[in-house]
């Protein structure tokens, strides 16, 4: 008897144990008598303008999630461009709040995260709600906002900024183009750049003005190539057209290169990407000029794939999207970075390309499907 009693007792036991195994396996599951989350808005179409950046546009409610136990609820607020299924989505971790409320300026860069700028889009929003890693999350309903995300431009001024004021435009500080260091700091900066349209007869004669006015200071040149604090102009003998303009103020010196044009190229272009010697003129898709808008653009017909931006048909000078490090925004992001990843085209078609260079700290580039 004692023989049989141990025996149950041996598989009594290794039920139990396999019972505990599997429930330390199974994830805890939503109640579903829990009650939905239901999420509102105040306004559906947003009207952005960076004028109105400091105004708040738009606040967005929701009721409160029921797990069927009490927990703490954390909120995230997720926007999409439709029809993408929220991937990617540009999110906002809200805590236990249940409202929120953007202004202008806040909302402008959560969509950019999704969206080109200066195209109308329409976004879906939606609320998700979780308690932890083992419950699985809850999702309001999605609602759909339309809005045109600007560019924002950023007003640079000294250390990050010099001013570009020569014989090409008057000498007139207050009204010059700016060359730009975002990190410089003090009264030194190391990496000085931008695209500069000297549309004068050579010599092109400049300086670089700490400031809006002469009175702030200014950096010229002794000789090719090298800076001072004050002295005499700076000189380009070459010919006119639009000039990378670079200026390192602590190791005082300077450098220009033309650019002849921008252009597209990519398996995503007619022409594929280039195989030839650098420097062939059909290999690329040539982008046009616009003084008047400071603009870069061309239409093709693009195909799924790839493409760059680079100029004078050599890959000395090019732009892609990425190479972002640990920066959380969802590329491509509409910034164009040097030798940046390719950008990709997902979807065929006829497409708008611009790239806007002319301001500087404040590159961009837009693909718009036509």
């Amino acid at each position: 008897m004692k023989m049989y009693i141990n025996k149950y007792f041996f598989i009594g036991a290794v039920l139990l144990g396999l019972s505990a195994c599997k429930k330390d396996e199974t994830q805890v599951v939503l109640n579903p008598t829990g009650s939905s989350i239901t999420l509102a808005a105040d306004d559906n179409t947003l009207v952005l303008l960076q004028d109105n950046a400091a105004d708040t546009i738009v606040t967005f409610s929701w009721d409160a999630a029921e797990f069927g136990y009490k927990a703490a609820v954390n909120y995230t607020l997720q926007f999409a461009k439709k029809g993408n299924a929220f991937t990617p989505a540009a999110s906002v971790v809200l805590g236990s709040s249940l409202s929120k409320s953007f202004t202008v300026g806040a909302i402008n860069q959560k969509l950019l995260e999704v969206l080109p700028y200066d195209v109308e889009s329409d976004v879906e929003v939606r609320i998700k709600a979780v308690v932890g890693n083992n419950v699985a999350p809850q999702y309001s309903n999605a609602i759909e906002i339309k809005a045109t995300p600007y560019r924002s431009l950023i007003n640079y001024l000294f250390p990050q900024a010099l001013w570009v004021a020569g014989n090409y435009q008057g000498w007139s500080p207050g009204t010059a183009p700016k060359i730009v260091d975002k990190g410089a700091t003090g009264q030194t900066g190391s990496s000085y750049e931008g695209y500069i349209n000297f549309n004068d007869a050579a010599p092109h004669k400049f300086k670089l003005v700490k400031g809006n006015d002469w009175p702030f200071g200014d950096f010229g040149s002794p000789g090719p190539g090298v800076l001072t604090n004050g002295g005499g102009d700076i000189s380009i003998p070459t010919a006119p057209g639009i000039y990378l303009l670079k200026a390192n103020t602590l190791d005082l010196n300077w450098s220009a290169t033309l650019i002849n044009h921008w252009s597209v190229t990519g398996s995503a272009t007619p022409k594929g990407w280039p195989a030839g010697p650098e420097g062939t003129d059909d290999q690329d898709h040539k982008m046009i000029f616009d003084a008047n808008t400071g603009l870069y653009t061309i239409t093709l017909n693009l195909s799924v794939g790839e493409l760059k931006f680079r100029a004078n048909n050599a890959w000395a000078l090019n732009f892609g999207d990425g190479k972002a490090g640990n920066n959380p925004i969802i590329l491509p992001d509409g910034v164009p970075d040097y030798g940046g990843d390719n950008i990709p085209i997902t979807e065929a078609g006829n497409y708008t390309i611009t790239l806007d260079i002319m301001i500087a700290g404040n590159y961009a580039f837009s693909l718009k499907k036509n």
